[in-house]
């Protein structure tokens, strides 16, 4: 016998679906832990650039994550469960690998925003000491 005829619809066996889906939310994981922690260390960011930076401006994309910090936690907390929740509860494997990319995707995008908003003041600062305007 077959798996399609043991399984009708599917071309693998249920065991081996799981893993590829738990599979696909490992590397998940191992992308919202950048988010999550990018995102968790917002708030310790604020008054170090306040204080390094002299009374000069923000960047506007570190001022809008400084301000909008409570959303980037919650969103990088919900996008790290999100995979877990399509692999073991979307029936199709498809729809499931297709929601675990879209939310690893998001990770991504927000790790590399966060990166840049918290990485920016840094540069400003070091761009000054070396003499630069």
């Amino acid at each position: 016998m077959t798996p399609t005829e043991t399984y009708p619809g599917t071309i693998v066996p249920p065991s081996a679906d799981r893993a590829i889906r738990v599979a696909f939310c490992v590397v998940s994981l191992i992308f919202s832990y950048f988010a999550v922690r990018l995102a968790l260390s917002i708030g310790g960011f604020g008054a170090i650039f306040a204080d390094m930076l002299g009374g000069r401006p923000l960047p506007h994309l570190t001022q809008f994550v400084l301000r909008t910090a409570p959303m980037w936690v919650g969103a990088s907390l919900v996008f790290a469960v999100l995979p877990f929740a399509a692999a073991f509860f979307v029936r199709r494997t498809s729809h499931s690998i297709y929601g675990i990319a879209a939310a690893t995707a998001f990770q991504v995008f927000q790790a590399l925003i966060l990166w840049r908003a918290l990485s920016g003041p840094l540069v400003a600062i070091i761009h000054g000491m070396s003499g630069g305007q």
